[in-house]
């Protein structure tokens, strides 16, 4: 179980990073093991929390999420991790007063945990859809500064730039996204975004496009209403 919870968490690394030249495949394959982790041990809290935040960030079923991180922390409490995907999930539906009060449990446990630089990405998240956009912009500096090449982090903090008017600095975040990640566009997070919330995926791509993030074309997907695939050419 452990072993198939750890390669599903290292597929999602591979999205995040879009370190992947098939992203449906990846994103398929970090299901497929999370959901056999599960099932070789439905005690393993870690397994299970991992394999919620799969389902929240993966699939997009975030009460699903919600039900497998509220599992493990009955069979773990104390699981740093399971607070913190599960102040993902609630991130992701718009409750950002659970999504924050998760979080700061999963800190409060874990100070000083090594995957902060992962974990702390939702804070600064809340702070965004709270529109707190200097509180997002000082969470970002610290969350980044934690792991430099982490996509993920980079990306609530460059939209706060954006939405602050913060250009010069927004520019150099942009420009480290972009060297990491040059497929990085404006279309396709907002085709494959958990964030459920229409307001929330916008206020991103304000963000973003303040920022200079490039707008990309249209990706379409069918599971998201309101998108569409582009014709050919």
């Amino acid at each position: 179980a452990a072993a198939h919870a750890a390669y599903a968490y290292w597929n999602l690394f591979l999205l995040l990073q879009n370190w992947t030249t098939d992203r449906a495949a990846t994103r398929a394959e970090a299901s497929l093991h999370a959901e056999r982790a599960v099932r070789l041990d439905p005690q393993d809290a870690k397994a299970i929390t991992i394999a919620g935040h799969i389902r929240a960030y993966c699939d997009r079923r975030q009460r699903d999420a919600i039900a497998m991180h509220d599992r493990a922390l009955a069979l773990n409490p104390n699981l740093a991790m399971a607070w913190a995907f599960s102040g993902f999930a609630y991130l992701y539906i718009g409750d950002t007063a659970e999504a924050e009060r998760r979080l700061s449990r999963y800190k409060q446990l874990s100070p000083l945990d090594p995957n902060a630089f992962h974990y702390d990405v939702g804070l600064c998240g809340v702070a965004l859809l709270k529109r707190d956009y200097e509180g997002a912009v000082a969470i970002g500096r610290t969350v980044t500064e934690m792991n430099l090449s982490f996509n993920s982090a980079a990306r609530p903090y460059l939209a706060a730039l954006g939405l602050v008017g913060s250009l010069a600095e927004a520019t150099v975040v942009c420009r480290r996204i972009l060297a990491i990640d040059p497929d990085f566009t404006i279309a396709r997070f907002m085709a494959e975004t958990p964030f459920e919330r229409v307001q929330d995926r916008e206020l991103f791509a304000t963000g973003f496009r303040r920022a200079g993030v490039p707008e990309g074309a249209i990706i379409g997907e069918p599971d998201r209403p309101g998108t569409r695939t582009p014709s050919p050419g």
